[in-house]
C-alpha cells in the first residue's frame, strides 16, 4: 500500500507537507529485516532502485546521530548522493532519519524518514513514511505527481529486491 498526503504548498505544518507512504510484508522475522535494513554487507544486495545503473554504499554507521551516504548513479549520466543523518535508531523496530539528496551537486530533495518494522509471527510489515520538505528553485519538471511516482518506484523495486534477498538468505 501506498499513498501521497498533501499538495503542492511550501512552509506547511510536518503533518500537511507531501508526504509518501509505502508499506510491504516481507516473509522474515522482525530482527532480520531490520539486520539486513541496517548492515552494510546487506544493504547493497537488496537497495537498487531500478532507475540507477549502479549504488555506492559510501558510509553506513546506524546510531543517533550517525549518516547512511549512497552515490548511485543514473545511466543519463546524473550522479545523485543521498545523506542521511539518524535521529532515531530503536534496534529491530523503528528507524527515524533525514536526508538530503543531490543531483549532480544541486539540491534535489529532502525528507523526513520514519522506517517501522512490525512484527507478524515470521513475517515483518516494513511501513516507509516520507514527509518531504520543498526544495527551492527545483526544476519544474519535478512536480508532487512526479516525486511520488519516482519514490514509490523505488520503494517498490526496494520492497522486491528485499524479499528476493532475504528468500535466498533462508534457502
Amino acid at each position: 500500500m501506498s499513498t501521497l498526503l498533501g499538495a503542492g504548498r511550501r512552509n506547511v505544518p510536518e503533518d500537511e507537507k507531501p508526504t509518501v507512504r509505502f508499506e510491504r510484508v516481507l516473509d522474515a522475522p522482525q530482527a532480520r529485516v531490520f539486520e539486513v535494513w541496517t548492515r552494510p554487507e546487506h544493504i547493497l544486495k537488496w537497495w537498487r532502485p531500478r532507475h540507477f545503473h549502479r549504488i555506492d554504499l559510501e558510509v553506513m554507521d546506524v546510531r543517533p546521530g550517525g549518516e547512511l551516504r549512497f552515490r548511485m548513479f543514473h545511466p543519463e549520466g546524473a550522479q545523485y548522493v543521498s545523506s542521511s543523518i539518524y535521529r532515531e535508531v530503536l534496534p529491530t523496530s523503528r528507524l527515524v532519519y533525514f536526508e538530503t539528496c543531490y543531483e549532480n551537486d544541486r539540491l534535489f530533495h529532502k525528507t523526513l524518514q520514519t522506517v517501522h518494522f512490525d512484527a507478524l509471527g515470521a513475517q515483518t510489515r516494513v511501513r516507509v513514511l516520507s514527509c518531504f520538505e520543498w526544495v527551492a528553485d527545483r526544476p519544474a519538471h519535478f512536480t508532487t505527481d512526479f516525486m511520488e511516482a519516482m519514490w514509490l518506484d523505488g520503494w517498490k523495486d526496494n520492497g522486491e529486491h528485499m524479499a528476493a534477498y532475504l528468500a535466498s538468505l533462508s534457502a
